[in-house]
């Protein structure tokens, strides 16, 4: 398994079988569908897929504040799943912050 959301695609061209993220709880769908292009051997639509995660990955880590999983954590509990507050010594996520990547991110929902 693969750990790291920004190189899933490269990770399964190398012989990862599959991948842990912490934005593959607020993407399924892009994350299922990098997996099955490339399972289909539709590169080109994987990688595009890819790429458009990676770009949502830049946005959400610029309005993360210095606290991913904290705006993970928020972002999920904005879509009505409770997952706690992120541990000390991560600082506290506004919900500015958490607003924008709900906004950014329901775009791939649909």
């Amino acid at each position: 398994f693969h750990g790291c959301d920004e190189t899933l695609l490269y990770a399964l061209m190398m012989g990862a079988v599959g991948g842990v993220g912490l934005l593959y709880n607020l993407l399924p769908k892009t994350i299922l569908g990098i997996y099955e292009a490339f399972q289909a051997g539709k590169f080109r639509e994987a990688n595009e897929q890819q790429l458009q995660l990676s770009a949502f990955i830049n946005f959400f880590l610029r309005h993360a504040e210095g606290n991913a999983v904290g705006l993970a954590k928020g972002v999920m509990a904005g879509l009505g799943f409770s997952c706690g507050q992120a541990r000390s010594p991560n600082p506290p996520i506004s919900k500015e912050s958490v607003d924008r990547v709900i906004q950014a991110a329901k775009k791939f929902w649909t």
